[in-house]
């Protein structure tokens, strides 16, 4: 077992894909790999899987509630990330950008038995060119949403060069450190000053970068669905092309100091 993956292990996750590349070294979960996969390296050398971008190329757990907010009211997902494109083959349409799900636990009807949108939280990117051939708004943006189940807009946090003093441009071929935690408690929603909400934040490479509440104005209140968790894609409208590698779920937030020795893990 790698530093990196021992640093992890010693907090407990829920699920772990550690050096063995594609499968739970908490023995909790069955991961399925779609497609081929193939695999790569992380920057200490551990096994990654790698993604080709186009459709139906991903991994798959089955939905449990080791996955969902609601389960403990707080969830952390970790992940390194490495983008193999800056144009995708297969993304979703928005006005600032083609985008991509490249984690996340999503699905809309018709999709996993869905007979309804089945929507809890989605790591996202974005690609370079718009259908204009123009340069997207929100090229190489990262973010992190959480959804009310019947999906719509969701509260997010986001790291984009140039915006809220995010100094590093990241591109094609640069690993980054993705965490998402999200606090629903009663202890913070019910906080002095607080507005009876969750929040979600965003940490980069150990540091963190952003805060949203779940609050207004999309007024999210996470809930347990039937949507698998998945890696590559969520809702199978779009597909990463690169590596996603080392997705660990704590059912806690995981405190700062910690997300950024596990960074520091892997130098």
């Amino acid at each position: 077992m790698s530093g990196y993956d021992a640093a992890v292990m010693a907090d407990t996750p829920v699920f772990f894909m550690a050096d063995n590349g594609i499968s739970d070294t908490t023995g909790r979960h069955i991961v399925t790999k779609v497609g081929i996969v193939t695999s790569d390296t992380t920057p200490n050398g551990d096994t990654a899987p790698v993604f080709n971008g186009l459709a139906n190329n991903y991994l798959q757990v089955p939905d449990h509630n080791d996955f969902s907010i609601s389960t403990t009211r707080a969830l952390t997902i970790e992940c390194w990330m490495r983008p193999d494109a800056d144009d995708y083959p297969a993304t979703d349409a928005s006005s600032d950008g083609p985008m991509v799900h490249f984690l996340g636990k999503g699905v809309w009807s018709g999709d996993s038995g869905a007979t309804s949108a089945q929507f809890e939280y989605q790591f996202r990117t974005y690609g370079k060119t718009q259908p204009d051939n123009s340069t997207a708004i929100r090229w190489r943006r990262m973010s992190t949403y959480v959804f009310n189940s019947t999906a719509g807009l969701g509260a997010g946090s986001f790291y984009q060069y140039g915006y809220n003093g995010a100094s590093v441009n990241y591109g094609v071929g640069d690993w980054r450190h993705i965490v998402m935690t999200v606090d629903d408690s009663d202890s913070w929603r019910n906080r002095a000053g607080g507005d009876g909400y969750g929040i979600v934040r965003l940490f980069i490479n150990g540091i963190l970068h952003d805060s949203d509440t779940l609050g207004s104005p999309y007024y999210i209140r996470p809930s347990d669905t039937i949507a698998p968790f998945r890696i590559g894609t969520t809702d199978k409208n779009s597909y990463f092309k690169g590596s996603v590698a080392k997705v660990a779920v704590y059912n806690y937030t995981l405190g700062a100091a910690r997300i950024t020795e596990h960074y520091n893990a892997m130098l």
